[in-house]
């Protein structure tokens, strides 16, 4: 019970800020994601000391210096994490999006493209018989006129 008492002292010692930080949150756009982007400024007060040196214990300032220390690893970490988790975010919707367009619209558009061709290719088809009847059309006309003349 006396070390589990210790125990949440050190804590209670811990939890109280020696030193104050600033934050500055703002966000950088990459790729057109937004991702968070942390300064921070330590404004120190390391003489403010809430402790007292006799009822602490005496690696409390070494674990307080790695704890602020850690700190702003810790921020730039969880941004970091933050950055790479909407990433990934983003480039799970493109490859959806990347899927989509070579799996549905590229073979539909290729589909149209052939459905075109042939229609225009039946079309000039057609147009090109038309003229020919046009043709043989007036031909038999000029020869009919001709052989009137000669007669």
């Amino acid at each position: 019970m006396k070390q589990k008492k210790a125990l949440v002292d050190i804590y209670e010692m811990l939890m109280i800020l020696s030193s104050k930080i600033e934050i500055d949150y703002k966000h950088k756009s990459i790729m057109t994601v937004e991702i968070p982007k942390i300064d921070l400024k330590e404004i120190d007060t390391k003489g403010n000391q809430i402790y007292s040196e006799i009822s602490a214990p005496m690696e409390i300032n070494e674990v307080e210096n790695k704890m602020n220390d850690l700190f702003p690893k810790l921020i730039k970490l969880s941004e970091m994490e933050q950055s790479i988790h909407l990433m990934t975010e983003e480039i799970a919707k493109n490859r959806r999006r990347v899927n989509v367009i070579e799996n549905v619209m590229i073979p539909d558009l290729r589909d149209n493209i052939k459905r075109i061709t042939m229609k225009l290719e039946d079309t000039e088809r057609s147009n090109t018989v038309r003229i020919m009847k046009s043709k043989d059309i007036v031909m038999e006309k000029v020869l009919a006129e001709r052989a009137k003349r000669n007669k």
